[in-house]
């Protein structure tokens, strides 16, 4: 049984690293693609300015309103994924907290049931220097 909850933990702590990684590269990407579209934008504006043709000018036109449309969806999107990302990290701590409080549910149940003479505690990590208070024992 322990076994399964540690592979389950396992898996939920690999895919969340995993889509913080994919959130990262798409966050990071994002921004310059955009900056580059209202680039493109600015430029094929300022050349349909200088269109006397009105066929030309409604074929860049059109361009012009399309790359405006994709910006703004993908601004859209990267503030939906900045959402999503927020309310998985406050899922992510909260599952951190428990997983802790969980540990030491633990230790109360196994002193209450065995009673030990002696109680010898390790670990691994920063967890080490905040040991549970247990009474009697020292």
């Amino acid at each position: 049984m322990t076994q399964s909850w540690q592979l389950i933990n396992l898996q939920f702590k690999t895919q969340a690293e995993a889509i913080v990684d994919i959130y990262t590269t798409i966050s990071e990407i994002l921004p310059p693609v955009v900056q580059s579209l209202q680039t493109i934008n600015q430029v094929i504006e300022e050349i349909n300015r200088n269109v006397i043709d009105e066929n030309e000018r409604q074929r860049k036109q059109i361009i012009f309103t399309t790359i405006k449309e994709t910006i703004f969806s993908l601004n859209s999107r990267l503030c939906l994924l900045t959402d999503h990302q927020q309310k998985l990290k406050t899922l992510m701590d909260k599952k951190k907290f428990i997983a802790e409080s969980t540990h030491i549910a633990d230790i109360d149940i196994l002193l209450s049931i065995h009673i030990p003479q002696l109680l010898i505690l390790t670990g691994v990590g920063s967890k080490i220097r905040n040991l549970p208070k247990t009474t009697s024992y020292h």
